[in-house]
């Protein structure tokens, strides 16, 4: 997946985390500073939810993100340290 993918299916995680409804185009452009037209952002909302990244419940609503995204974001997350010894359990 490219970097301009990612990009939008961050910004459209943490939107609908927020706010719990779909999420469309121009609020990702408005509220999240993609430097994409709303147009170019739609487009590849449509490649993410043919790869099963987003869903979008009825036409003229947003999309959603699925559990395949939420993998994806939580998998980029910083990697957690392990503890140390006096942190560990005895």
């Amino acid at each position: 997946m490219d970097a301009r993918k990612r990009e939008i299916l961050s910004a459209l995680v943490r939107e609908y985390v927020q706010t719990a409804q779909p999420v469309g185009s121009a609020v990702l452009v408005r509220k999240h500073g993609l430097r994409l037209s709303p147009a170019t952002v739609r487009h590849e909302l449509a490649v993410l939810e043919q790869l099963g990244y987003l869903v979008q419940p009825h036409v003229s609503a947003g999309r959603i993100p699925t559990d395949k995204t939420y993998r994806l974001f939580v998998d980029s997350l910083s990697p957690v340290e392990g503890l140390s010894e006096e942190e560990a359990l005895p």
